[in-house]
């Protein structure tokens, strides 16, 4: 007789690692606009880099943060303040 599994699936989710690097002419391209979905607006904030191919590598990354645009804001904010933070 076997053994029953009591293992359940996982939730489904999104895992993501990125790592964007910058400087020495690598800019991200940053993109913001607000779009109606269903009966609220819906900011989407989009940073697109295409890092020239050097020694045969290429870095691209297309990060999308979408959301109800104060809390776009607020978390545009954050970034600021943790950076500003860690500058001084």
């Amino acid at each position: 007789m076997q053994a029953q599994s009591t293992h359940r699936p996982s939730a489904p989710g999104t895992a993501a690692n990125v790592h964007l690097l910058i400087g020495n002419g690598r800019a991200p391209v940053v993109v913001a606009e607000i779009r109606p979905v269903l009966d609220r607006d819906v900011l989407y904030l989009r940073l697109q880099v295409d890092d020239i191919p050097r020694s045969g590598t290429r870095h691209t990354v297309d990060l999308s943060i979408s959301g109800p645009p104060e809390e776009v804001a607020a978390l545009v904010a954050e970034l600021a303040r943790v950076v500003q933070q860690v500058s001084r």
